[in-house]
C-alpha cells in the first residue's frame, strides 16, 4: 500500500515537517550550549487555534520554537522540552531517585523564563489570522506582538512563521512600552 494513501498526504507531510523541525531545534539548542550564561530565557507556550488540526498546530509551535532559537541573544525553551523533562522527572520520582524533591526543581528551573511567547490562529471572514506575542513572564507585561493574515492554507500559514518571529525580535529590541499605570513625565517649559 502506498504510504500516502489512507493516512492523507497532509498528515504525513506534517509528521515529516515535525521531525525536521525537531532536529533543527535540537541542533540549534546544542549550538547555544557554550554561550555565555547571561542570556535571557524565552519559553514558548502552547498555541491556541480555530480551524487548524492539532498536528498542524504542534508543527507550527515547533517551527516557531526553532525560529526563535536561531537568535543567539536568548535561550529558548520549547513545549516539547518541558514535556520531556517533566516525564523524565516523574519517572525518577516513581523510582525513588529524587530523595529531596530535586526532580521537580529541575523542571521548575527549565520553566523559569524571563519572557513567554504565545501564539494563536483565529478564523475570521474565511481567513486565518496568525498572531505571536511576547510578554514578560513576571507581571505579564506585553513586550512585542506580530500578526499576519492568510488564506486558510497550512503551507501559507507555515510561511508566515519566519517573518512573524523576525518582527517579534525587532519589536523586542525596541525599548519596552511605557508603563500605563505611571503618570507621564511632565514636560519642562
Amino acid at each position: 500500500m502506498n504510504a500516502t494513501k489512507g493516512a492523507g498526504y497532509g498528515v504525513r507531510g506534517t509528521r515529516v515537517t515535525l521531525a525536521v523541525v525537531a532536529c533543527i531545534a535540537l541542533t540549534a539548542g546544542a549550538a547555544h550550549a557554550g554561550d555565555a550564561p547571561a542570556k535571557k530565557k524565552i519559553m514558548l507556550g502552547s498555541f491556541t487555534a480555530a480551524g487548524v488540526l492539532a498536528d498542524q498546530l504542534r508543527s507550527l509551535e515547533n517551527l516557531a520554537c526553532a525560529e526563535l532559537a536561531q537568535s543567539r541573544a536568548y535561550d529558548v525553551v520549547c513545549p516539547d522540552d518541558i514535556n520531556s523533562v517533566l516525564k523524565e522527572q516523574q519517572l525518577k520520582m516513581g523510582l525513588g531517585a529524587c530523595p529531596d524533591g530535586d526532580c521537580m526543581n529541575v523542571a521548575e528551573k527549565l520553566m523559569n523564563s524571563d519572557l513567554t511567547v504565545t501564539g494563536a490562529v483565529e478564523e475570521k471572514d474565511g481567513k486565518w489570522i496568525f498572531t505571536l506575542a511576547i510578554v514578560e513572564t513576571a507581571g505579564q507585561k506585553p513586550r512585542a506582538k506580530a500578526s499576519a493574515e492568510t488564506v486558510q492554507n497550512v503551507e501559507k500559514l507555515v510561511a508566515k512563521v519566519k517573518p512573524l518571529v523576525a518582527d517579534l525580535y525587532k519589536d523586542l529590541a525596541a525599548p519596552p512600552p511605557p508603563d500605563k499605570s505611571s503618570p507621564a513625565p511632565e514636560k519642562k517649559k
